[in-house]
């Protein structure tokens, strides 16, 4: 393979990557410019429960989460496991041989497809941990996604490595691993669902 191709299909997987990862805010009218919410970033809360199983249509997974290098990552997803934010999502987005990505509450509503699908959040965002990055996009990684021109911008949406992607290395904020189900992982297509996501002990 020339070096001239090499380049060229890793602009090519960077520019999928865009519509893949990037969480560009909904189109639809705003009725006033409100502020920003972030949440705070408490690494407490990710203090009990470092495992999660997603309980998809396709089977279970369970995610092993990176509460020590990545805690203010990793305890913003456990606070939305806890509250139910999961349950009923849908993964919006697959991309063989790269990743699969879920997080969006509208998509408990909108068809496969919709356009919209993407955009949605949990009504806040977190700061990019810089622990995060340091850590590698791996297969079975776990990784927040975000607008591809905001590293702050992450809430709700994530993905799953489905190979070592290491040009993701350092632009988003690993927190976890799957640790059983990667051949659910594997499997999952656009309209799946995570069915329930539950706190677990240690498998």
């Amino acid at each position: 393979m020339s070096i001239t191709y090499k380049v060229a299909l890793r602009r090519a997987s960077l520019a999928m990557l865009g519509l893949a990862l990037a969480l560009p805010l909904a189109a639809a009218p705003k009725k006033a410019a409100a502020p920003a919410k972030t949440a705070p970033a408490k690494a407490s809360a990710a203090a009990k429960g470092t495992y999660v199983l997603l309980d998809t249509t396709k089977g279970k997974v369970t995610v092993e989460l990176f509460t020590k290098q990545s805690p203010a990552t990793a305890a913003n997803f456990l606070k939305l496991v806890r509250s139910g934010f999961y349950s009923g999502i849908m993964f919006h987005r697959v991309e063989p041989g790269f990743v699969v990505q879920a997080g969006d509450p509208q998509s408990k509503t909108l068809p496969p497809g919709d356009p919209m699908l993407g955009r949605g959040g949990p009504g806040y965002t977190i700061k990019m941990e810089a622990s995060a990055t340091k850590l590698k996009h791996e297969m079975g990684t776990l990784s927040m996604a975000r607008k591809s021109n905001d590293v702050d911008s992450a809430g709700s949406q994530f993905f799953i490595c489905l190979k070592a992607v290491p040009f993701l290395d350092g632009g988003y904020a690993v927190f976890g691993k799957v640790a059983k189900g990667m051949d659910v992982v594997e499997k999952l297509k656009v309209g799946d669902r995570i069915k329930k996501a539950t706190v677990v002990p240690k498998p």
